[in-house]
């Protein structure tokens, strides 16, 4: 299933979970570049955010659906 963007940011926030700068950028990222990536990727492309921070946000989505982990 491929949400659009405006739909995984309502699905986030509906959720209860806020859209911080950082979940906003990381999101971004996700639907700009598709694909897989690791959480240690996403960290080296935004220096500006903690790698705690992005693997939360990572759980974050995937607990509300928004994107699916993959053990690779």
């Amino acid at each position: 299933m491929t949400l659009a963007f405006d739909e995984a940011v309502e699905r986030v926030r509906g959720a209860g979970g806020r859209i911080t700068r950082a979940r906003r950028v990381l999101l971004e990222d996700l639907y700009d570049h598709g694909g897989r990536v690791t959480a240690e990727e996403l960290a080296e492309r935004h220096d500006d955010i903690d790698l705690a921070t992005v693997y939360r946000s990572l759980a974050h989505f995937e607990e509300v659906g928004v994107i699916e982990h993959v053990h690779l």
